[in-house]
């Protein structure tokens, strides 16, 4: 079949977080709050990237690492 490509009409910025990283609370422009796991895979070759995409919607991001300790980007 053929192969499509998608392109990004806004720039988004992709953040790497630490490997203790539980979690990040992502507050939008908005006002609205989403929250994003960050879970280690659960078999072989199953790690997901431990990233955020920040884009331009993205007004504050704090993230949580496993002990609780909170930090903003």
């Amino acid at each position: 079949g053929n192969v499509e490509v998608f392109v990004q009409k806004q720039p988004v910025k992709m953040i790497r977080v630490n490997q203790d990283d539980a979690y990040a609370l992502i507050t939008l422009r908005n006002g609205k709050t989403r929250k994003t796991e960050f879970p280690f895979g659960s078999g072989f070759l199953s790690q997901p990237g431990r990233f955020i995409n920040a884009d331009a919607q993205v007004k504050n991001i704090t993230v949580v690492n496993t002990q609780g300790i909170k930090r903003t980007l």
